[in-house]
């Protein structure tokens, strides 16, 4: 602790003539410092009141993560110069087909599409998300029934619709699991289904998102107000855990997603799969 605060106060008298230059009024004489008792102290006595009124949680945190390293990396770590890369990356459009589409008042032998530019994520698929006023519409071929955004229907190469519905028809429609996760299986709340998210958007993809809950900001948040299960299925360094299909044991999530792709196809899931361009952060310390 001494030695850190040596090395803080060692440059003050500079950081002093610098701030004035630029025309940044600070108390120097009198400073109130993180690093100081009297500053700590009081952080400590409002988390105080704060718990005594009941309103101190424990929570969790997406954040972007290097499998390298094993460590996450802070936003600010992540809005460094030269941090983001654009990357090529094999995308993934796939078919989930849903259970009972009758209830739905939807033809039947009827799958939705969702497209995601990380098929790694997809066994642990838990829910896919809709866009309650985007306009969708069911789209026949080779004698199956897609649905997927009719803004967007035309880059995916699916013609006229033959019925059009609001992402509202769809809410509370249940699909087949790609992956039958047994931890997931076992969730007594809400678990492969349709939900309405605002974070949906017509610009690219399907209009569909297929969410995994705990690998994506808005996924999460998703996944704590819909009551969703949260089953890691990595390892720290990024390989596939005991949880995950028994074929993606130890894998590295990048090598594993061309065996994902290719099951997925030898079902008769897999949609479409083309390259995608798109700017990714990479970790600066290695």
């Amino acid at each position: 602790n001494e030695a850190c605060r040596a090395s803080v106060l060692r440059y003050a008298d500079e950081w002093k003539k610098y701030v004035d230059r630029v025309g940044r009024w600070v108390e120097y004489d009198n400073a109130y410092k993180t690093m100081d008792n009297t500053f700590i102290e009081s952080v400590w006595w409002g988390l105080e009141r704060i718990h005594d009124k009941g309103r101190l949680y424990e929570g969790r945190k997406v954040l972007m993560y290097c499998p390298h390293c094993e460590t996450p990396l802070a936003k600010a770590e992540i809005a460094m110069d030269n941090t983001y890369k654009d990357v090529t990356d094999e995308t993934a459009t796939v078919k989930f087909k849903l259970t009972d589409p009758v209830k739905n008042g939807l033809p039947e032998n009827t799958y939705v599409l969702a497209w995601t530019t990380t098929p790694w994520t997809l066994p642990g698929n838990v829910a896919l998300a809709v866009g309650v006023e985007i306009v969708y519409g069911i789209y026949e071929k080779d004698g199956e029934n897609l649905i997927a955004a009719k803004e967007l229907s035309e880059s995916l190469g699916l013609g006229e619709a033959k019925h059009e519905l609001t992402g509202q028809a769809l809410l509370g429609a249940e699909y087949e699991p790609l992956y039958k996760i047994t931890k997931v299986a076992a969730h007594p709340g809400k678990k492969w289904l349709i939900l309405p998210a605002d974070f949906v958007t017509t610009t690219d993809g399907t209009g569909v998102v297929h969410t995994a809950v705990i690998y994506g900001e808005d996924d999460y948040q998703l996944g704590v107000k819909e009551g969703l299960p949260m089953v890691p299925i990595l390892n720290p360094n990024a390989t596939y855990n005991d949880d995950a299909p028994a074929f993606l044991h130890g894998k590295y999530i990048k090598k594993a997603e061309v065996d994902i792709k290719n099951d997925l196809e030898e079902r008769g899931l897999l949609f479409a799969r083309e390259n995608y361009v798109h700017s990714y952060p990479h970790c600066y310390r290695c």
